[in-house]
């Protein structure tokens, strides 16, 4: 008996494809962004609704994130080929029509003004900004500096690094 291979799998979240472009999880994404805008549309109107110092950050805590979720795993930074462009197309246009919604502005206005206006990063430079900030604050091995009395390594801004000895 054999299993056949499956096309996708999910783990902790992200779905995985085969060929790792990641189109399945920027779909999944996308519609839940989608149905997050379409909530900010029916509590949200141009003359009643929520006001602009409620939705930016409600946008900025739930819908963001949702479409930003282990950009470290499926995100990659300067890459300009297709499926990555496709996947920040898709994040802006969602983001696009959020922001529309925020400011109850006209369909025409470009999405340069909204992102002005609304204070908010593109996808691609939020995206960024996600992947860098999660690199940042990983953990690395300590990079010695000097060897402290007590055999523990000690990194160039003094701090200790028990779990390396030396012998």
């Amino acid at each position: 008996m054999s299993i056949p291979p499956s096309k996708e799998a999910k783990y902790l979240g992200v779905t995985f494809d085969q060929d790792l472009k990641f189109r399945a999880h920027t779909n999944h994404a996308v519609k839940k962004g989608t149905q997050f805008g379409l909530g900010i549309a029916s509590i949200a109107r141009a003359t009643w609704g929520a006001p602009f110092k409620y939705l930016r950050p409600l946008f900025t805590s739930v819908t963001a994130p949702q479409l930003d979720y282990a950009a470290v795993i499926w995100h990659r930074l300067e890459d300009m080929r297709y499926p990555i462009m496709q996947q920040q197309t898709k994040f802006s246009t969602v983001q696009r029509q959020i922001m529309k919604t925020m400011l109850g502005c006209f369909h025409t206005t470009s999405t340069d003004a909204l992102e002005n206006e609304t204070t908010l990063l593109p996808p691609r430079l939020r995206l960024r900004e996600k992947v860098l900030k999660s690199v940042e604050c990983s953990p690395s091995p300590c990079h010695t500096h000097r060897i402290d009395e007590s055999n523990d390594l000690v990194t160039s801004n003094g701090r200790r690094c028990p779990s390396h000895r030396t012998s």
